[in-house]
């Protein structure tokens, strides 16, 4: 599943923004963008998070800790994290 999303090491940003997005059941296509401050999502929770982390170990085979997304604010933070551990 992980070639599907990307390309030598990289990660598509419109492609994890919309899996970032998918995660929320509430949100509509396109609410969610790489500036924006997931933690003010209506949805947000301490549930959430751990869904999103799982996310990312399926989307992307990547562990996140609590700790990376404590540092976190907005979802290109959580890109930029993501993705070197991706490329590396």
């Amino acid at each position: 599943m992980k070639e599907e999303h990307t390309t030598r090491g990289t990660i598509d940003p419109a492609v994890f923004v919309a899996r970032f997005e998918a995660q929320f059941q509430e949100l509509q296509p396109g609410e969610v963008t790489l500036s924006t401050e997931f933690r003010q999502l209506a949805e947000w929770s301490s549930m959430q998070s751990l869904v999103v982390i799982a996310s990312f170990d399926w989307e992307y085979g990547v562990t996140l800790s609590a700790e990376e997304l404590m540092a976190a604010r907005t979802v290109e933070d959580l890109y930029g994290i993501v993705s070197v551990k991706v490329s590396g």
